[in-house]
């Protein structure tokens, strides 16, 4: 944790802020920042100092803009958010635990962070206060057609997980007309039917005794679950069953690796991609949402692949 002051500090990508640090913050210029508990673990701010860097010069206005990282808890929600706001923050992106604990504190919020029930990303409205907008479901579509040639209109999804991750995960397929959302899990009927208010085209399934039987050969397979994060894990789901032509896309990536459940899909013959995808066109949709340029994602991707001592990969 820093216990420095930031003024007149060029940042360091992996530093992580505290409270303490912003009510002592003097930086001059527009900032924004990733807020987690934990948060070191974010890339985030290589991937938005990358592009900054690159727009800054060609667009003088964002040549003072940075990209932080801040340790938050829940709790500290009520008193951060008016402070970044004092201290020139124009957007903040939000992970685990905040995204849901932060919706009762927007001014307001869009439409589909309204069906999602989480918000990721803020922007500082003109007369004060925040607007709350989620970007991961448009992530992950962009990844699921940019890295697995797959539309998620007319498609039949098994999405495995009910938590936060995946109800995202479920608002943008029914958004995009998916034909059929299977929901894999231990209580997703429960979890998720109410939420949802029992949309017609949603089934659930025990994810442990998946219905291949029920599935069509091109079936697409979302992991919303943390499964896969941590060595030892056990993959999500059994998936030897699966027809060559089913594509997998695993939420979940890791560093200096493919993750298991993408590395035994490619074993079988299917398409499988991680999370970097969605991390990096989650990322460029934020990045226009906050400074109204077109993002460079390639170079958002290049600075991902780096971070995560990964090869490079076309955005």
């Amino acid at each position: 944790m820093s216990s420095s002051s930031p003024t007149n500090a060029t940042p360091s990508p992996t530093e992580v802020y505290t409270l303490a640090d912003l009510e002592r913050w003097e930086r001059p210029g527009p900032s924004t920042a990733a807020l987690g508990h934990p948060v070191a673990h974010s890339v985030s701010p290589q991937l938005h100092n990358a592009a900054l860097a690159e727009l800054s010069r060609t667009k003088p206005a964002l040549k003072n803009w940075m990209y932080f990282k801040f340790d938050v808890t829940p709790e500290q929600l009520p008193v951060v958010l008016p402070l970044f706001e004092s201290k020139n923050f124009a957007g903040l992106n939000l992970t685990l635990p905040l995204k849901v604990a932060v919706v009762p504190l927007l001014r307001e919020i869009s439409d589909i962070g309204r069906a999602m029930g989480a918000t990721n990303t803020l922007k500082r409205l003109p007369g004060g206060g925040w607007w709350g907008n989620n970007t991961d479901g448009y992530g992950m579509s962009q990844s699921i057609q940019r890295d697995l040639g797959v539309n998620i209109a007319g498609k039949t999804v098994a999405l495995l997980g009910t938590g936060g991750a995946a109800r995202a995960a479920a608002v943008q397929c029914l958004m995009e007309k998916c034909e059929h959302l299977w929901i894999g899990g231990r209580r997703a009927h429960a979890e998720l039917h109410g939420f949802f208010h029992g949309d017609p085209r949603m089934q659930y399934f025990n994810i442990a005794k998946p219905p291949f039987e029920k599935w069509p050969d091109d079936m697409l397979i979302i992991n919303a679950t943390s499964l896969g994060l941590r060595h030892g894990d056990a993959l999500p789901m059994d998936i030897t069953r699966l027809k060559p032509a089913a594509a997998v896309l695993d939420m979940v990536y890791r560093r200096g690796e493919t993750t298991p459940f993408v590395e035994a899909a490619r074993k079988h013959g299917l398409r499988g991609a991680d999370g970097v995808g969605m991390l990096v066109w989650q990322g460029a949709l934020v990045f226009e949402i906050w400074t109204g340029e077109k993002a460079p994602a390639q170079t958002m991707m290049d600075a991902a692949c780096k971070a995560l001592d990964l090869p490079t990969r076309n955005a």
